[in-house]
């Protein structure tokens, strides 16, 4: 599945046709070819930030690129087998 991108004025449309009318998102779904989750999130955010919250974000990047520090305690704790098991059965038939 691809990923698609809207325009806000795109948006913004879908969201005063929801906020307008006695439509449920499963009609408003199949009117704009639009996922109903994808646009209980456009209406949600309309309705909290207004436009402001409809408008693409970039994502935000790991602060430090470092793996967190509870990952590598497990890895301390619980260190991976050198030898896979089902490896060595093939080894010996």
């Amino acid at each position: 599945m691809t990923k698609r991108w809207y325009p806000v004025e795109f948006k913004v449309r879908a969201c005063e046709d929801y906020l307008g009318s006695e439509i449920t998102y499963a009609g408003l779904s199949e009117k704009y070819e639009v996922n109903p989750s994808t646009l209980s999130k456009w209406v949600q955010n309309y309705r909290e930030q207004g436009e402001e919250g409809l408008e693409k974000r970039p994502r935000q990047a790991s602060a430090t690129g470092k793996m967190p520090d509870i990952l590598t305690e497990v890895n301390r704790v619980f260190p991976l087998k050198s030898t896979d098991w089902k490896l060595e059965k093939q080894n010996q038939r």
